[in-house]
């Protein structure tokens, strides 16, 4: 992958090669900690800003948006003011996704999720398993 993204950078091709590389950079399995959703929400923020083009783009701003989405259910009980911080981040994400591809389905899953967020009602837990 990393000799793709070397031999045709800024190309279609480099970028769905780095889209693969980030499952390599994923958690797995969150544990209920914060620390996993907050990394990964960076590294598909950091994908979309780098490949807007991508057809990929669309899906990792949608990743970002649930992941944060998930961050104001875990930090509910503990930090008051980091799970506003994400619900804020989860809006912003979500218009953000529908400015720049508002044609996508992912547009739509994105708005659902900032709905949800925005009703307190929870994304991930014990009741969403």
């Amino acid at each position: 992958m990393k000799k793709i993204m070397k031999q045709y950078p800024n190309t279609k091709y480099a970028a769905l090669a780095e889209w693969d590389m980030i499952d390599n950079k994923l958690c797995g399995d969150w544990q209920g900690l914060p620390k996993c959703p907050e990394m990964e929400t960076g590294l598909y923020q950091k994908y979309a800003e780098r490949y807007p083009d991508s057809p990929k783009a669309p899906q990792a701003l949608y990743e970002a948006v649930y992941r944060q989405g998930v961050l104001v259910s875990m930090y509910r009980e503990d930090d008051h003011r980091r799970a506003q911080q994400a619900a804020a981040n989860t809006q912003a994400l979500a218009n953000l996704l529908k400015q720049k591809y508002a044609q996508s389905d992912y547009a739509a899953r994105a708005a659902s999720i900032a709905f949800r967020v925005q009703q307190d009602v929870p994304i991930y837990g014990d009741d969403r398993e």
